[in-house]
């Protein structure tokens, strides 16, 4: 069957039903609601009366102030644009009755960037700008969920700038720029066993295992508050284990332990009239006036013994041993008391520790025993009654006053000490037995009389004024100085006896001539200068035979036992004397340079004990040597042994000579020369002495016949005898043997040198 359209130009009548064709109306429809699936609705679009829709699309309605009933859902409506009075006007979304209005999509409800979503007026709204989202209200904002609010990790909820709540997964973070203020109106509750901590290693903690409540720190735990603490009665604080407690019952606190210590940087106040009780009867109580200590009817006040009353901190306490009761002060210790302090008789006041320092009374005598000074201080009088004195030691020694006169009476010594002037009126003085020995001023002149000597003792300086004398006699003898020089004048010798050292500590001019009659004369000074052209030792020596052994100059060189330190001797050695064979030799002494331990009196045990001269040059009529060679300084290219032949050559001046019967032999290395010459070129190591005339010994291989010609050898630096018959040079020829030795090995050989160089 084919189905197409029809054009009708004239209408069509069916029924009721007719459709006008001029007019474009269908008239004759029902207006009641459909009865099933086919009906027509109405016959013409009307407001009047209750439309029902189903199924129906709008393209582009204009709704204005609907009434909606029952759920709209997405498959049942699609709205392009609502617009309701005008572009400007406001959609209200009104739901019949007090049923809810719910919105359901299958995606994103947008709303446009800065435009919010309000509610009630404007003061609260939640708007976005595109990045931000903001919810505003002008007070509580209240958010009510039935399961978890869920943050992503990482971002958190932002307060005013500083302030911020954010989790990373797994620890929130709470962040304040300054106070975190928790208000609730219930508990705050903490899982058990899951705690508080308040520092970055969990050391101060606050946790509890949902019996105890613990706070650990690993300091102190600092409790600020600005009004009471209240802790329940019949619970109490604990220190430690149980059996340190604090608790109160809601009337009495009982404080529990082991010693109870106080400590504290101020006052412990009680208030005026409520004690500190101690047992039942026993009680320490103030009126804001006086603190009684109260105990019962014969009951004492016991502190276990080594156990005190400590007042500050350790430096002030009261405590006993069982024997001694000792009271500790780190500074003074004050005793305030409205009546006397009473001390039993025979019982005292002791000032150290062997009680040599004491305040005691026999009930008749008050006694005071010092092992040292008594110092009395007071701001006025210290009254004596009349005719009652002050006694030292005994009777003998005493200070009274009747009155009218003060007596001072001793049987010894009357010592008197001032830090000031000790004033005495003018004309008045001070007598000594009687009017002969007297020390009176009439505010000129002071006057010292005595029938006999006056002594003056001190322990420091008698100091008399510039320009002010002390004369003798008449001023023919006077000591007087004028704050530069002391002048001592005598009219005629001027006598100073002393038992010890006369000491005088500048310079001394003498002016006539100078004797000292003693035993040593000692002149320490740095240097000694002497203008007499001749300095005469031995002056009272008449003969020869009184000679001491050695005369002389000596120096000291620390007065010790080695030979460096043995003091050095410049000095004619009377007991010298030759063997009598010597051209020049002097039996009766000679001028020797040695050393000889200190205190000493003979000259030089042996040649050791024998030093160097030095001079530039020495002008002689003859001279000798303790040893038989004549050497001088050489360079050498290595370190040579005493004895060794050398030759010229090398990297140097000279080396060992290293072939047989060389023409190059310089000389023999030598250790104790005669005769040194250019001594100051160098040391043995790196300019030995090379003797080449005289005495010395060589290193010699092969045995040797005394007076045997010695040469060089193929051993380094290691002479030869030459053999009966062998041909030799002049040039060859080292010296000869002065001693056989039948070792054919490296040793060392008595030889007279002579090489031709």
């Amino acid at each position: 069957m084919t189905t197409r359209n029809f054009r009708v130009n004239n209408g069509i009548e069916i029924g009721d039903v007719t459709i006008d064709a001029s007019t474009n109306k269908i008239t004759g429809l029902a207006t009641s609601a459909p009865s099933g699936d086919g009906d027509v609705v109405t016959k013409a679009y009307s407001d009047s009366g209750t439309q029902t829709m189903t199924n129906k699309t709008l393209t582009s309605p204009i709704i204005n102030s609907p009434t909606l009933n029952g759920t709209i859902t997405a498959t049942q409506i699609t709205v392009n644009d609502v617009v309701s009075n005008g572009s400007n006007a406001d959609i209200t979304l009104d739901a019949a009755g007090t049923g809810d209005i719910n919105l359901t999509a299958g995606a994103d409800v947008n709303v446009p960037a800065n435009i919010g979503v309000t509610f009630g007026n404007d003061g609260e709204k939640i708007e976005g700008d595109g990045t931000d989202l903001t919810i505003a209200s002008s007070n509580l904002l209240n958010l009510t969920a039935t399961t978890d609010v869920a943050i992503p990790a990482n971002v958190g909820l932002l307060f005013g700038t500083g302030e911020k709540i954010e989790g990373d997964n797994t620890d929130l973070t709470v962040t304040s720029g300054a106070k975190i203020n928790l208000t609730a109106t219930s508990d705050v509750h903490i899982p058990q066993n899951v705690g508080l901590v308040f520092d970055a290693n969990g050391t101060e903690k606050i946790e509890s295992n949902d019996t105890d409540l613990t706070i650990n720190s690993g300091a102190d735990i600092n409790l600020t508050a600005t009004a009471d603490v209240n802790i329940p009665a019949d619970v109490g604080i604990t220190f430690g284990n149980d059996g340190e407690k604090i608790e109160g019952d809601g009337t009495d606190l009982t404080i529990s332990g082991n010693n109870i210590n106080l400590t504290a940087t101020a006052d412990v106040k009680v208030p005026v009239n409520v004690g500190v009780m101690f047992g039942t009867h026993e009680k320490i109580e103030s009126d804001d006036t006086d603190l009684t200590i109260s105990v019962g009817a014969n009951g004492d006040i016991n502190i276990p013994a080594d156990i005190g009353l400590k007042f500050g901190d350790d430096g002030e306490g009261i405590e006993g041993d069982g024997t001694d009761l000792t009271v500790s002060s780190g500074a003074k210790i004050n005793l305030t008391a409205t009546s006397d302090v009473h001390i039993p008789k025979n019982v005292g006041i002791v000032f150290d520790d062997n009680a040599s320092e004491k305040i005691e009374s026999n009930d008749t005598d008050l006694t005071i025993n010092s092992g040292a000074d008594i110092n009395l201080t007071a701001t006025a009088d210290v009254n004596i009654p009349s005719a009652v004195g002050v006694t030292f030691g005994n009777d003998g020694e005493k200070i009274e006053g009747d009155g009218t006169d003060l007596t001072i009476s001793s049987s010894n010594l009357l010592n008197l000490s001032a830090t000031t002037d000790i004033v005495i009126p003018t004309n008045v003085g001070l007598h000594f037995t009687d009017a002969n020995e007297k020390i009176e001023s009439n505010g000129t002149d002071l006057t010292i009389n005595s029938g006999a000597d006056i002594n003056l003792t001190a322990t420091a300086d008698v100091n008399i004024p510039a320009d002010v004398g002390i004369t003798f006699g008449d001023d023919g003898e006077k000591i007087e100085g004028n704050g530069t020089n002391l002048t001592i004048s005598s009219s005629g010798n001027c006598t100073i006896n002393a038992t010890g050292e006369t000491i005088i500590t500048n310079n001394m001019r003498v002016s006539g001539d100078f004797t000292v009659d003693g035993t040593t004369t000692t002149i320490n000074t740095t240097t000694l200068s002497i203008e007499d052209a001749v300095i005469e030792v031995n002056r009272n020596v008449s003969s020869a035979s009184g000679m001491p052994t050695v005369s002389g100059l000596q120096v000291n060189r620390g007065e010790g036992s080695t030979a460096t330190e043995m003091p050095l001797l410049w000095a004619w050695d009377e007991a010298f004397a030759d063997d009598g064979t010597t051209t020049h030799g002097n039996a009766g002494g000679a001028f020797t340079a040695f050393r000889r331990p200190e205190g000493a009196t003979a000259g030089p045990s042996g040649t050791a004990d024998l030093v160097d001269i030095r001079a530039n040059v020495v002008h002689a009529v003859a001279t000798s040597a303790q040893y038989a060679d004549v050497a001088e300084r050489f360079e050498a290219d290595a370190p040579m042994l005493a004895g060794a032949v050398v030759e010229v050559g090398g990297d140097a001046e000279i080396t060992e000579t290293t072939s047989d019967l060389s023409e190059n032999v310089f000389g023999v290395i030598s250790d104790n020369p005669a005769y040194a010459m250019n001594a100051a070129a160098g040391d043995d190591a790196t300019h030995p002495y090379v003797a080449m005339t005289g005495r010395t010994p060589v290193r010699t291989i092969g045995a040797v016949t005394k007076g045997q010609r010695l040469v060089s050898s193929n051993t380094k630096g290691c002479a030869r005898a030459v053999a009966t018959g062998e041909s030799i040079s002049p040039f060859n020829v080292i010296g000869r043997a002065l001693e056989s030795n039948t070792d054919t090995g490296i040793k060392l050989v008595n030889c007279a040198v002579r090489t031709n160089n």
